[in-house]
């Protein structure tokens, strides 16, 4: 199952994907109706606050479907993404990757910079 996104995510976000495609593998292998997939991953990532668009690609082997979520945007659609928001996250080591470290705006947006000696 691939996930892609289309709006920048915080990092508490990523862990409540994280369960939700939990959940969902477990469905796409018994589910025979892609509808019901389909609604049922859209329900689930309505619910955690995301809008997503739900593809179903064939297998290489032609046995199968898997599917291609794209986070197309938020539910509340007055939201903006907050860098500060994200910088507390990634400072307090909200997904728990045990490397915390600095965060910098670049040229390009919001950068970790994991070694505060090296700045980009």
């Amino acid at each position: 199952m691939a996930v892609e996104a289309e709006v920048d995510l915080y990092d508490s976000d990523i862990l409540k994907i994280e369960q939700v495609i939990k959940v969902l593998n477990r469905r796409v292998w018994t589910r025979q109706d892609h509808g019901a997939f389909i609604r049922e991953a859209k329900d689930r990532f309505h619910a955690i606050g995301l809008e997503v668009d739900v593809l179903m690609l064939p297998m290489d082997d032609q046995h199968g479907w898997d599917p291609k979520i794209t986070i197309m945007r938020r539910v509340e659609q007055r939201h903006e993404f907050d860098p500060e928001k994200m910088a507390w996250e990634v400072q307090r080591d909200v997904l728990g990757i045990d490397e915390p470290g600095t965060v910098s705006m670049g040229k390009n947006g919001l950068i970790v910079v994991k070694d505060p000696k090296k700045v980009f």
